[in-house]
């Protein structure tokens, strides 16, 4: 879930459907945009909410999360993918006489660093949701956990793409099991990422392989690539920081 707080009313009343596009930092500055174009955020509900029950605002966020996760689930149904490259997004609007009520706008976008989203085109409902990158991409890490957010190779990152696995060539009569995923998988990433260390075994850079398995509803919704990905897994279970 990615938030964004704005300090003013938004340029823009948003309705379902609308594509967005703002300032860096400024979503206050929101205008709609063809969503042919690019764009940060697709609007799947925008409703007042009163937190003047929660003056602390400790429970706000929480709020924020269910409301919206409701939204992007019915908005996009069975085509959204909640494990693939879409993350659902908030836009929280403060009330100008009152900042224990406002608009909450909530929508899917992909993920970020928290400080300059990231623009792509089309909309999400028509997109291969797959969660891949192009091999010698690298994704950002915070609190020992990948991001999701593509970051230079040269900063500290998580993990380090080598491949991409397309499971619709493997299995074609519906999304396969984990098991039979499992089976498959670690055996194609590892030509591929043979391939792309070329003349260095992975086994010397003390990384091992991994995938994230797509499970039933990322397979409905049209998520059928998995990334090969080289990583470090420390005992307590978060990844270790890589750089380079």
């Amino acid at each position: 879930l990615t938030d964004h707080w704005a300090a003013n009313k938004p340029t823009i009343e948003a309705r379902q459907g609308d594509c967005l596009t703002w300032p860096t930092g400024a979503p206050d500055r929101a205008t709609e945009v063809d969503c042919a174009d690019n764009h940060l955020f697709e609007v799947a509900d925008s409703q007042p909410i009163d937190l003047s029950s929660d003056p602390a605002g400790n429970a706000a966020q929480v709020q924020f999360q269910q409301t919206c996760t409701r939204a992007v689930a019915g908005y996009l149904g069975p085509r959204y993918d909640p494990d693939g490259r879409f993350v659902v997004g908030t836009v929280w609007t403060p009330s100008a006489s009152n900042r224990q009520s406002g608009r909450l706008t909530c929508g899917v976008q992909l993920p970020s660093d928290g400080t300059a989203s990231v623009a792509y085109r089309g909309r999400a409902v028509d997109q291969d949701q797959s969660s891949v990158w192009p091999a010698g991409t690298c994704l950002g890490i915070r609190d020992g956990q990948t991001t999701g957010v593509v970051v230079d190779c040269a900063a500290p990152h998580s993990l380090e793409i080598t491949g991409t696995v397309d499971l619709s060539v493997l299995f074609d009569h519906g999304a396969p099991p984990v098991g039979a995923q499992d089976a498959v998988v670690p055996n194609v990433c590892g030509s591929a990422t043979a391939a792309y260390l070329s003349s260095v075994a992975l086994a010397a850079t003390g990384l091992s392989l991994h995938y994230q398995p797509i499970e039933a509803a990322g397979w409905t919704a049209g998520s059928h690539r998995v990334a090969c990905r080289i990583g470090s897994v420390k005992s307590a279970g978060a990844w270790a920081t890589l750089q380079g």
